[in-house]
Formats: structure tokens, sequence, C-alpha cells
């Protein structure tokens, strides 16, 4: 794996007649995050890092870490065709069956939502029907990573029985209120040292069936 990296990162800076610290200055990463990829010496690089390079790159990062002819269909999302430039959002967690490893939204756009935090966000899908009827299995959300505990009420993704979930966070005193807008699901109550939370809810868009 890490060895189509190399190759593939070597190949896209040739082709754009980029250096590897004009590349890392372009996409905020240190100088030698890419050169321990070249040199063999990262095994298990960064995909958050990764998905700053291939945007600096004005690739997706399929193109970065996948081996030739093997790249996955990228998702773009924009708010019209009329927008700046492209800002790539890497995926909370590697999931194949997604079929795509990235969405793209206007900067523009996302700069006027979320601002600073533009920078922190990362594209998930919904994966069970606890939050039924608000979202449903399949929901694309966007969440924002650097949102890491319970300060306000909100829709957070969280580790439950092994695998990723959002859940309506309340924060209490000395506990949280853990609520599935489904009733057929339980809420429980837990404490803020227990919440590992992975970040907070702040977009969601659903596929029309109509």
């Amino acid at each position: 794996m890490h060895e189509v990296i190399a190759n593939n990162l070597r190949y896209q800076l040739d082709r754009h007649q980029m250096s590897p610290a004009t590349c890392a200055n372009r996409a905020g990463v240190l100088p030698s995050f890419l050169h321990d990829i070249l040199s063999g010496k990262s095994t298990n690089p960064s995909v958050v890092k990764l998905a700053l390079v291939a945007r600096a790159l004005r690739i997706s990062l399929s193109q970065l870490i996948e081996e030739a002819g093997t790249h996955s269909p990228t998702l773009h999302i924009v708010e019209s065709f009329d927008y700046d430039r492209p800002v790539c959002l890497p995926p909370l967690e590697t999931n194949k069956e997604h079929g795509f490893e990235e969405a793209h939204f206007s900067e523009r756009w996302a700069r006027k939502h979320w601002g600073k935090d533009a920078a922190s966000l990362a594209w998930w899908r919904i994966s069970d029907t606890a939050m039924q009827p608000t979202m449903q299995p399949g929901d694309l959300v966007v969440v924002n990573r650097a949102i890491t505990e319970v300060l306000y009420p909100g829709i957070y993704v969280m580790p439950l029985a092994g695998r990723l979930c959002a859940r309506r966070l309340q924060p209490g005193t000395h506990h949280v209120h853990i609520h599935c807008d489904n009733p057929a699901y339980y809420s429980s109550i837990s404490t803020p040292e227990l919440c590992e939370i992975r970040g907070q809810l702040v977009w969601h868009a659903r596929r029309l069936d109509c």
C-alpha cells in the first residue's frame, strides 16, 4: 500500500513539475511527511494529510492511494457551477462500499458555512436507523472533527458496539443524555469521560428516490 502511495506521489509531483517542499507548503503539511512517504520510511501515512496533499496537486484522494486502474469515482458536491475551487473532504472512516473516497464542496460555500472549521471537516454516511426520521441509513453527512466534547446539544458521532453511530447528545451537569430520534431505540445516560466523540454533525444530504 505505502509503495503505491509513494509511486503515485512521485508521478504526480513529476507531472506537475513540483518539488516535495512546494507541495508540502501548499498542502499545509510538514515537508518530512512527504519525504518519509517517498523514502519508504512512512508505511501508514495519515489519510487526512494525504487528502490535503491530493488537494494541493488538484487530484482526487483515490488517485494518490490506489493503484492505477482501480480508482473509485469521486462524488462532487457543489453549490452551483459558478464556484471558486473545490475543497476536498476526507472520509471520517475508510469504507470501500461507499463507492467514492472523498466529497468536494465549493471552498467559498464551505468557508461561508463553517469558517475556519472547514479544515476539520470530514464526510460520513449514517449507518443505522436510530436517528429516523431525522436521518436515514445511507444519508451523507459532514462531521466537524474539531469538536470532541459535548458542550452544547447536537448530533454527534461516537463509537457504539464497535462501529461509529450518530446520536443526539444533551450535556448535563455531570452526565450526558444519549438520545435516539427513533422511538424503537432506547436512550441512555453516560458521563463525559466515557463519551468518545469523533465529531459533531454540521450538514447532511439525502438521496431522492422520486
